[in-house]
């Protein structure tokens, strides 16, 4: 029931210091809300209610990141979840 581990670092540098500037305004709060969503989530159930998807091809989990919860701005944290635990956080972003 916890965030285990980081793979992006400055993603680990947010979550331990509060440093955040290195993400984009507009959704800096939106990446925030997905680290203390996952970090509270305790079974799949919570993955699905706040819109994380599973990769079909592996274990890992998407919470795409959004402007103003309603547009992807091209962003997503991604995780393996297990146990009630989130392990190897990551931020990605991609071009929709």
């Amino acid at each position: 029931m916890a965030i285990v581990s980081f793979l992006h670092q400055k993603l680990l540098l947010m979550w331990l210091s509060d440093y955040d500037e290195w993400l984009v305004l507009a959704y800096r709060h939106e990446v925030w809300n997905a680290l203390f969503d996952l970090d509270a989530a305790s079974q799949i159930s919570d993955l699905l209610d706040i819109g994380a998807v599973r990769s079909e091809e592996s274990e890992l989990w998407y919470v795409t990141i959004t402007v103003n919860s309603v547009e992807p701005c091209g962003a997503a944290v991604t995780c393996y979840f297990n146990d009630g635990d989130c392990f190897s956080l990551d931020y990605r972003e991609y071009n929709p």
